[in-house]
């Protein structure tokens, strides 16, 4: 699929650069190895999930923001019947405190509602999110995870929070063809295939999320509380794309279709709209749905506004389209902020 100039240039101002996603995986290695060679007792399994696994991550919104890396530790030793989530939680604290201390890591890790945090501050300033998991099971490759909202987080119970990033990523990677695309670029570039970073690979789907995600960012900048989340936004684009977006060559015209019908790809549950996992039914990726329905009409409005962003249709002029969604993806206000705020200025650094 080709992309226009204006397209380009509003994917460049979104993109994570090469040197960031690179430094990304070798945080992510560099935290894997050292569990795996530290804490074998445990039998330890480490993999990545979320936007950087998936390849629909962007550029923070500023420059003070950060990238969030979502990394699975799945303790192969333990079950439902021998452990309790909070004790998990405890060891899987023992275990990022001791690679702080290795590391010459300043910042303490954050013990978060379900994971637990790393924080690099440096240029390129990460959060390194680990999921203390144990398999669910005899349920493939669904995991049962560690939520400190868990009414039985301090007890031995099977009442677990689950999930399944493999099957997800899986299910997604799939509908984007992301193999076939992969396969076109190694062939292009005349190299070897499996030589291929798959940071490298952009497919229309992966690129219509990272726009959207951006839209969303934007929209909230100033009420993030109730931002729709990166996964209710990619289930939900991919599930129209599946269905009625994949034959689509014109990617304006996909960002159209995409933005006016993933609304009709909702699930219910209790009488009320959500998102489910795709993979998974049982797992409801839009739990703050059905305890607050404000959360819900939020994400009502922002679609109405961004269908009617993405309505190329409405517009008398490309030039005008793209100023218009420049701004609402934030493009035209920073470099405003930049050429006329810091231009008058008789000798200035861009912050930091």
């Amino acid at each position: 699929m080709k992309y226009t100039e204006q397209v380009e240039e509003l994917l460049k101002n979104i993109e994570v650069s090469e040197s960031d996603y690179e430094k990304a995986v070798s945080r992510y290695e560099s935290v894997s190895k050292y569990i795996v060679d530290n804490y074998i007792e445990y039998s330890p399994e480490i993999y990545l999930q979320g936007s950087f696994k998936l390849g629909t991550s962007i550029k923070p919104l500023t420059e003070d923001g950060a990238y969030d890396i979502d990394i699975v530790c799945l303790f192969g030793k333990y079950n439902k019947q021998m452990i309790s989530q909070a004790h998990l939680k405890e060891i899987m604290g023992k275990i990022v405190k001791g690679y702080a201390d290795s590391y010459g890591i300043k910042e303490k890790p954050h013990d978060g509602k379900k994971c637990w945090t790393i924080q690099y501050v440096d240029n390129h300033n990460f959060h390194l999110d680990i999921l203390p998991a144990i398999s669910n099971w005899n349920s493939g490759n669904v995991i049962a995870y560690t939520n400190k909202k868990n009414r039985d987080y301090n007890m031995i119970s099977d009442g677990w929070s689950i999930s399944n990033p493999k099957d997800y990523y899986k299910w997604f990677m799939d509908i984007a063809r992301f193999s076939e695309y992969k396969a076109r670029f190694a062939f292009n570039e005349n190299v070897d295939i499996e030589k291929v970073p798959d940071y490298k690979i952009k497919t229309p789907l992966q690129r219509v999320v990272q726009i959207f995600k951006r839209h969303a960012e934007v929209t909230f900048e100033n009420n993030m509380e109730y931002k729709p989340s990166s996964v209710v936004i990619t289930t939900l684009v991919t599930k129209a794309y599946e269905l009625i977006g994949y034959q689509i060559k014109d990617f304006e015209e996909l960002l159209s279709v995409l933005s006016e019908n993933m609304i009709y790809f909702l699930d219910e549950k209790c009488g009320r709209k959500c998102v489910l996992n795709p993979v998974d039914k049982e797992e409801n990726l839009s739990e703050k749905w059905m305890i607050n329905i404000a959360y819900y009409n939020q994400f009502k409005q922002w679609h109405m506004k961004l269908k009617e962003d993405f309505n190329f249709k409405r517009y008398y002029t490309r030039v005008y389209a793209y100023s218009v969604i420049n701004e609402c993806m934030n493009i035209n206000n920073q470099k405003k902020y930049e050429d006329d705020g810091l231009a008058l200025l008789s000798h200035h650094q861009r912050p930091k």
